[in-house]
């Protein structure tokens, strides 16, 4: 038997249970994983809360750990690697696995889905990588347009080429949300796509208390503003003239942000905004606004399978979605770029401790839930801000 964070749909929340220790069945491609570390997301804790899965569902996306056993079928992969990925957990209808245990069985093609950590990087700060570095991925390179470092199977013609069209040659992108940790990550991905063939003007809407950090490599934004400022809109036209903003990630997608971003798009048919969450979330006001320039689109795509949600709202996979996956993973594998892990805060307790302690500094997803929980004085407990929660699963 193992440890495992456990789904109670009807009382909204989640336990730690004896449930089996998965095996092997030699007919199949599968890969058992002793599990390390996990890292916390906000949809974890979402559908906690608001639970669309069933009870005893395994909860949990991110995860890094140790290969202990692996189908005959496998070439690409040996028992001892160091692998981390993502699955989708308790986070919708379908019956998926869930990290947020001892051991992980992945079987068929989600084997394809891990990617080898390299040497320099440990455990703990790869189980943050997987989940929110794709995000950011898709949103710049997938969605957008924008060049990617790295190349995937079957990348359709009507992906966009970034264009410049500044009189310098100058392409603005703008990210809103530059300390999440997914801004962290698109702003990386962002300059290592360009790789300085371009010239690019990065701006970065952000708190003042994060711009040092965000100045610095690997972020190396050229422009940062205070997102808390009311007229930052009117202060990127400024800066960037009739040309207008050429690429957005919103990484936030909360209230008015995708309205402001809009308002500083350029009127070129690429100049769009990418967005994380959906219209039907109502997390945004899509009120009276041209939400075409909007792209939505969720990081369970690149899972290859259909995602349910029970409310009307499906996600259908693609072929060229999941190639996308494997062709960043392949590339975080291959150590030809350097993406650095996100800041973490190693939180104490292990698998028992993440819906008392981690979830609750999440709340129910949304940025305003994140300001800690007052009652608690332990420094752990202190409000979340440009790091990952992680726990250690197996010492």
């Amino acid at each position: 038997m193992m440890k495992g964070l456990i789904l109670n749909a009807e009382a909204k929340t989640a336990s730690v249970q004896a449930i089996p220790i998965p095996k092997l069945d030699n007919g199949k491609r599968q890969l058992l994983i002793r599990i390390e570390a996990i890292a916390l997301n906000p949809v974890d804790s979402l559908y906690v809360r608001n639970p669309i899965g069933e009870t005893g569902r395994t909860v949990g996306s991110d995860f890094a750990g140790v290969v202990v056993a692996i189908s005959p079928s496998q070439k690409h992969l040996q028992i001892g690697d160091r692998i981390a990925g993502l699955v989708q957990g308790s986070n919708s209808a379908n019956s998926r696995p869930g990290a947020f245990a001892e051991y992980l069985l992945l079987q068929d093609d989600d084997v394809d889905l891990v990617w080898k950590v390299p040497s320099w990087m440990t455990l703990e700060d790869a189980a943050g990588v997987s989940l929110c570095g794709l995000t950011a991925a898709q949103g710049a390179f997938y969605r957008l347009g924008i060049p990617a470092p790295f190349s995937w199977a079957g990348k359709s013609s009507s992906v966009a080429t970034a264009s410049a069209k500044g009189e310098d040659g100058t392409t603005t992108v703008l990210i809103y949300g530059a300390s999440t940790s997914l801004g962290l990550y698109a702003a990386q991905l962002v300059n290592l796509g360009f790789g300085g063939k371009r010239n690019l003007r990065l701006i970065g809407l952000a708190s003042k208390s994060k711009f040092e950090m965000l100045k610095k490599e690997p972020y190396h934004y050229t422009h940062l503003l205070d997102y808390h400022s009311p007229d930052w809109p009117s202060q990127v036209r400024e800066m960037v003239g009739e040309q207008g903003v050429d690429y957005a990630l919103d990484c936030i997608s909360e209230g008015d942000t995708v309205r402001n971003i809009l308002s500083t798009l350029g009127k070129e048919p690429h100049n769009k905004v990418a967005i994380f969450r959906s219209k039907q979330s109502r997390a945004w006001d899509s009120d009276g606004i041209d939400t075409s320039k909007a792209i939505y689109g969720a990081v369970w795509e690149g899972l290859g399978h259909d995602i349910v949600y029970g409310n009307g709202m499906n996600i259908r996979a693609t072929e060229e979605s999941r190639n996308f996956t494997v062709g960043f993973y392949n590339w975080l594998s291959s150590g030809r770029g350097k993406l650095e892990p996100n800041p973490i805060r190693l939180m104490p307790g292990g698998l028992e401790r993440i819906v008392p302690d981690g979830f609750a500094l999440l709340g129910g997803g949304r940025m305003e839930d994140r300001d800690g929980v007052r009652e608690r004085t332990e420094e752990w407990m202190r409000p979340v801000s440009a790091e990952k929660l992680v726990y250690k699963i197996s010492d």
